[in-house]
């Protein structure tokens, strides 16, 4: 619930249309709360190819996810992106790994409106941040090239 009150919360800021990448089970299973509910555009990862979902990172405004392979898409795009922290340490790992100056959110004990806050100020950075992550992301755009079949 405050994982969509957040989303909810920078869509009504910024105007932006949110589309919600669906690339595991869970996330599937809320298709229909997404689509009809939040009335967000909604993609299965099933139905798209390696390039489209690079294609679809790539225009959007910033990437939310709690994906680990998400958020190693977003950084091969180029794209900021705001982690949260899963049941594993691969995201704080990513994060390491890209020496990315934003912290994985706990969507357990998260503030809302401080989150909201924060957010604001990554993308305010966003030209220094997509630079940053577009300089240290080389080496996982090969491996993801290689691999899309393999990761999903």
């Amino acid at each position: 619930q405050s994982f969509f009150s957040l989303i909810n919360k920078l869509k009504n800021h910024y105007k932006h249309p949110v589309i919600f990448l669906a690339s595991c089970e869970a996330d599937k299973a809320l298709k229909h709360i997404v689509k009809d509910y939040y009335q967000y555009d909604y993609y299965d990862n099933d139905d798209l190819d390696f390039r489209q979902v690079q294609k679809i990172i790539k225009e959007s405004e910033f990437f939310i996810s709690g994906r680990f392979h998400m958020n190693i898409f977003s950084a091969c795009a180029g794209k900021i992106f705001i982690p949260f922290i899963s049941n594993t340490k691969k995201m704080e790992g990513l994060v390491s790994l890209l020496d990315y100056p934003v912290n994985p959110l706990d969507l357990n004990t998260f503030d809302i409106d401080q989150e909201f806050e924060h957010i604001k100020k990554i993308i305010n950075e966003r030209q220094v941040l997509e630079r940053h992550i577009s300089k240290n992301s080389k080496i996982l755009v090969e491996k993801l090239e290689r691999n899309y079949e393999k990761i999903f």
